[in-house]
């Protein structure tokens, strides 16, 4: 049986994955699980690690949430597209979930209670088939953007 965790949670807003360009972000009751998840999109630079301006006010809501729960510890899962090659995705996936990590140490957050990975291309939301199925390359672009997602998975409570 997963043990329950009671939180302050984000807002349904940032529950559901909307985009958080330049949006601020409060906090509101919720519950949580060890498992349970938040997927974000964190904004990147192409083919770098490197986390852009607009994933600053979601990354920094995120910090003030791992303040207020300081027990809480959080494994971040990277993914990519399927462009590139598979090794190219793998490295690219594992520096990213990396760049969040040092993100979120470098506004003090403890490293003892993070862990990163990168997922690569393994787990798309959409399938690559799916993706070329729609009919402008715009929609296109937006589900491989879908795909480029970062995984925060609550992994369990320090005591």
């Amino acid at each position: 049986m997963r043990k329950l965790i009671v939180l302050f949670a984000f807002t349904p807003l940032l529950i559901c994955g909307f985009q958080s360009h330049g949006q601020s972000f409060c906090l509101s009751d919720s519950e949580f699980q060890i498992g349970d998840t938040l997927r974000k999109t964190i904004i990147f630079s192409f083919n770098y690690p490197q986390i852009l301006p607009e994933s600053y006010p979601f990354m920094d809501s995120l910090v003030d949430f791992l303040n207020i729960h300081s027990n809480l510890c959080l494994r971040i899962e990277s993914n990519t597209d399927i462009r590139g090659s598979i090794e190219f995705n793998d490295t690219l996936s594992d520096r990213r979930a990396k760049s969040v990590v040092n993100y979120l140490v470098d506004k003090g957050i403890n490293s003892d209670r993070l862990t990163s990975i990168g997922m690569g291309e393994k787990a798309p939301i959409i399938k690559e088939e799916e993706i070329l199925a729609f009919p402008t390359r715009e929609e296109q672009e937006k589900a491989h953007a879908l795909n480029r997602q970062t995984v925060f998975r609550i992994i369990g409570c320090k005591k």
